[in-house]
């Protein structure tokens, strides 16, 4: 690669993106993936449930968890599947700027990101696992679900005492907040 192409990359970004976009080059040139050391945020396990009915009385039997009718429609979704056995998956938390994005990007552009440094998409099953398996979750905290889309399962505790399993779009003209969380499962080791 010419470095007089780098000109214009080099005057309109700051030295984070600089530093990524050089690293990832660098990596695809030498064959080396990116390896970061992934701070687990939580272990969960998935398979203890069969199905969305499942999911769905379990979640109304915690009482303090309330669930979104968008989330009630993600889970009764033909695409909704649960693991056939049961296994644990380490999960990683990742705001955008986490990821070396200082403004609004799409979703595909987190998850493309995510990827790039070794992170995995979860399986869509991780929302409500994670919402009944997270009890102890500070008030205000958000997580979306990095699960591939267009609807995402989001998993909360809002301002009052209550838990939450919500869902959101997150397709091409919908933009994330740099401070928007995702949830990523960690590379196996």
């Amino acid at each position: 690669m010419n470095l007089k192409n780098l000109e214009p990359v080099m005057k309109k970004s700051h030295l984070l993106t600089i530093t990524i976009f050089l690293w990832s080059m660098a990596s695809t040139v030498f064959g080396q993936q990116l390896h970061v050391d992934w701070k687990v945020g939580k272990t969960i396990n998935l398979g203890t449930y069969k199905g969305a009915g499942d999911f769905k009385n379990a979640l109304q039997k915690e009482g303090v968890v309330s669930i979104d009718r968008e989330a009630i429609k993600l889970l009764e979704e033909t695409t909704f599947t649960v693991s056939p056995r049961v296994t644990q998956v380490k999960l990683v938390i990742q705001s955008g700027a986490d990821l070396g994005f200082n403004t609004d990007v799409s979703y595909d552009q987190i998850c493309f990101r995510a990827k790039e440094r070794g992170l995995e998409l979860c399986p869509v099953e991780v929302g409500p696992q994670l919402r009944l398996q997270y009890k102890d979750q500070i008030r205000g905290e958000w997580l979306v679900i990095a699960s591939g889309g267009p609807n995402l399962f989001l998993v909360g505790h809002d301002d009052s005492s209550s838990l939450r399993l919500g869902a959101d779009y997150s397709g091409p003209d919908r933009v994330w907040s740099p401070v928007a969380r995702s949830v990523f499962v960690a590379p196996r080791t």
